[in-house]
């Protein structure tokens, strides 16, 4: 949202949390490039079809949580405390 002009909210830190899981579960970055550039390219236009290929061993319940974390539209992705009362805590 950030990189597109539409500002910062606490629903950022969710997306950036979900991109941190991903990270730790695949051992890639959710945006490849080249360079800076086009890696934040690819962060702005946040085409995230591709997930699927590196979860193929992850749990259902945390690839769930994941997804909902990193949901591009923030108005749909959950807050801290939503985020907090995934099952994939429980």
């Amino acid at each position: 949202e950030i990189l597109r002009g539409e500002g910062y909210n606490m629903k950022c830190d969710i997306f950036s949390m979900g991109s941190l899981l991903f990270n730790m579960l695949t051992g890639r970055f959710l945006f490849k490039g080249q360079d800076k550039m086009e890696i934040l390219h690819h962060n702005k236009l946040c085409n995230l079809t591709q997930i699927d290929d590196y979860l193929v061993s992850v749990g259902a319940t945390c690839r769930n949580f994941l997804k909902q974390m990193l949901t591009p539209n923030p108005d749909r992705r959950p807050s801290a405390k939503e985020a907090l009362s995934h099952p994939w805590f429980k």
